[in-house]
């Protein structure tokens, strides 16, 4: 299962399971289901969502997110990866689901 482990500066943290039929809206507006305030967040920043290969994160503006340090429109996700918008610290988890991987077996 993948998910979201989110730490804002303010020392506050939250966990979002990430799921493959429902994309995750990040900004600052309050539709998006993470909300994050801070200058230079847009109020859609970024979106990430399944792709039939793995979860992926897509810049809403020219931009781009910041990614393990780097500016990305486009990018796909790996287990670790550090996602850096306004005040916070998202990092990216995907565990590997044992199941999963026994059902794909021959």
């Amino acid at each position: 299962m993948a998910s979201l482990e989110i730490t804002f500066l303010s020392g506050k943290a939250q966990q979002i399971e990430l799921s493959k039929k429902q994309p995750i809206s990040i900004g600052s507006h309050a539709s998006n289901d993470l909300q994050i305030k801070g200058e230079g967040v847009a109020s859609m920043q970024c979106r990430i969502s399944w792709n039939k290969k793995g979860y992926e994160i897509l810049a809403a503006n020219s931009d781009g997110v910041e990614i393990n340090g780097t500016m990305s429109g486009r990018t796909l996700l790996n287990d670790g990866d550090l996602i850096r918008i306004g005040d916070a610290d998202i990092l990216f988890v995907d565990e590997v689901d044992l199941l999963d991987l026994e059902s794909s077996l021959p």
